[in-house]
């Protein structure tokens, strides 16, 4: 199914190309990919999702990463998921996903400040909620029940706060901790970060093929080798730990008993795709030289984005932390290090 969908994702960029704008959205993409369902991938069908599964979800971020494409599918997947896992339906509309969590005053009644990506297009926003003694669950709101204070990261893309002041929720249930959204928040953002790295690296074969100096192309001399190889190496990595991952939080939801093995993966996929980013996006820049720079090339939106998502739900000094912190706790450390040790034919511990 994963192939499917990274194959018709791709067609629609493909039939429909657009160069972004500042803070808008890909309007003719998005509708496209609302009118397949593919902005609620991995949402239950019966939460008013579309279905499918988590590589699904994963492909297709990889697809529209790689392309640069202006679309908040990372967000809107994200705020479905949260809602369905505190038993909430998807609310109809652009429902988006707030990073950070508000006060709730009274029942129902939220307070507090949440940064929204793309949130000034969003019809509602699905927050974390806390109470006095801690997370107390999930509530949605309706976008217009407080105020909004725009803003652009590095990439142009829209992070913009919403303000709550004793606002009104429209739908509250517990729900899972907020450490749950941003365990699923960095799995998402690693299968951005690896799409827009191998986005990096197509880019730069294709230039280091077609550009000459000195009457050779650029990729006979042996120092842009050197950063072709080196992005490929990176590339491959990301893709690894972000498959390792997908694969591993898949088999936990039938097999809790290997949960802390998938968090250990997804922390893993995190912090490789986090801190292959900068050297994907350094080197890719070095093959280019300052054309690179220019605001007219597509290189620029795909770096851009890695310096932007690297630090998104956790940098890789944040999960590599968390990572050192079961090694020594635990006393498989190997087990940690390696994965399981076979013992005999067909057995491990």
């Amino acid at each position: 199914m994963a192939d499917e969908v990274a194959a018709a994702v791709a067609d629609m960029i493909t039939r429909a190309p657009a160069r972004p704008v500042e803070g808008e959205l890909d309007r003719q993409l998005w509708d496209g990919l609302v009118d397949t369902g593919f902005h609620l991938l991995d949402v239950p069908e019966e939460a008013g999702g579309s279905g499918g599964d988590l590589s699904a979800l994963a492909a297709a971020l990889d697809v529209l990463a790689h392309r640069g494409a202006a679309v908040p599918a990372a967000e809107s997947a994200l705020a479905g998921w949260l809602a369905a896992r505190a038993g909430l339906r998807v609310p109809a509309g652009l429902a988006l996903v707030a990073t950070g969590a508000v006060r709730e005053r009274g029942p129902g009644r939220l307070s507090g400040t949440v940064t929204v990506p793309w949130g000034r297009h969003a019809d509602h926003v699905v927050v974390p909620v806390f109470g006095e003694d801690g997370p107390a669950g999930v509530a949605v709101v309706a976008a217009g029940a407080g105020r909004w204070h725009t803003a652009l990261d590095v990439a142009g893309e829209p992070r913009d706060e919403l303000v709550l002041a004793d606002a009104r929720a429209t739908d509250r249930a517990s729900g899972p901790d907020p450490d749950e959204l941003e365990r699923r928040g960095a799995l998402v953002r690693a299968a951005q970060l690896a799409g827009a790295a191998r986005g990096v690296l197509d880019a730069s074969v294709r230039h280091a093929g077609v550009r000459e100096q000195f009457g050779r192309p650029l990729a006979a001399f042996q120092a842009v080798k050197h950063h072709l190889a080196t992005m490929a190496g990176e590339v491959g990595l990301m893709r690894s730990a972000v498959d390792s991952a997908v694969l591993a939080e898949s088999t936990a939801r039938t097999d809790p008993g290997v949960r802390a093995e998938a968090t250990l993966a997804i922390a893993a996929a995190k912090a490789v795709t986090s801190a292959g980013a900068g050297v994907v996006a350094a080197a890719g820049h070095q093959v280019h030289g300052a054309l690179g720079y220019a605001r007219e090339h597509d290189l620029g939106r795909l770096t851009t984005r890695l310096w932007s998502w690297r630090d998104e739900f956790g940098d890789e000094g944040r999960w590599q932390d968390r990572i050192a912190a079961r090694a020594l706790a635990g006393t498989r450390l190997w087990h940690t290090i390696a994965g399981p040790v076979p013992t005999r034919q067909g057995e491990a511990r």
